[in-house]
Order: structure tokens, then C-alpha cells, then sequence
């Protein structure tokens, strides 16, 4: 007779194991299951909301080194913003349609004394 190890032996402990297993793998299917069917049954708003992003950014315009004008767009609202190491600091809010370019908005021209644009 060769002998079995004690864990195997011992069918009392044998069988939950199997079934926690079991259990264990019916989970996992119904989870990645569910993860399947959920975008075919979701809401075309719900899809909308998780395509688009909350805060969008339109274009960023550099001052100086670490300073830099940010325009972003928040629930339609479109902000000025001004970025440098401590945060960001709101400058204005822009009234009106947009340009086709958001950068084109944010140029900064610098003109030198005697210079003429």
C-alpha cells in the first residue's frame, strides 16, 4: 500500500477545498460575464459620459519657464487658467464661441520696445 499524504487522506478536508474552488471559478465566469453584457446594456448616456472627459483641454500657451496659460473646458464652460508650480489660478471665464483653434487664442506676442506688430 503506498501512502497517501495527510492532506489527501483526509477527505473531510478534500471536499470543501472542491467546493471553495468551485465557487471561487462560478464567481470569477459571472464577473467577466457581466463585464461583457454591461456595455451592451448600458444606457447611450452612460456611454456618452464615460467617452467624453469631465475637463477637456483646449490648448496651453508657455509664459515662461514654469508658467504657462491653460484654456480648458468644464460642462461647456470654457476657463482661462494660469499654471505655475504652486496650482492653477482661474484668470476668466471666455464668453462666446470658440475658435476653431484653442492654441491660436492663447499666443502671447511679445513686443520689444521700438518694435511694431
Amino acid at each position: 500500500m503506498t501512502s497517501l499524504s495527510p492532506v489527501i487522506a483526509d477527505t473531510g478536508l478534500m471536499w470543501p477545498a472542491l467546493r471553495l474552488a468551485l465557487a471561487t471559478a462560478v464567481i470569477v465566469l459571472l464577473l467577466l460575464g457581466l463585464r461583457r453584457a454591461l456595455p451592451r446594456f448600458a444606457p447611450a448616456s452612460l456611454a456618452q459620459w464615460r467617452e467624453r472627459p469631465f475637463v477637456e483641454v483646449l490648448g496651453r500657451q508657455h509664459v515662461a519657464p514654469r508658467n504657462a496659460l491653460v484654456m480648458v473646458q468644464v460642462e461647456g464652460r470654457r476657463l482661462l487658467l494660469s499654471e505655475n508650480p504652486d496650482g492653477y489660478r482661474l484668470i476668466t471665464e471666455m464668453e462666446g464661441p470658440g475658435p476653431a483653434d484653442a492654441n491660436s487664442s492663447l499666443r502671447v506676442h511679445a513686443t520689444r520696445s521700438g518694435e511694431t506688430q
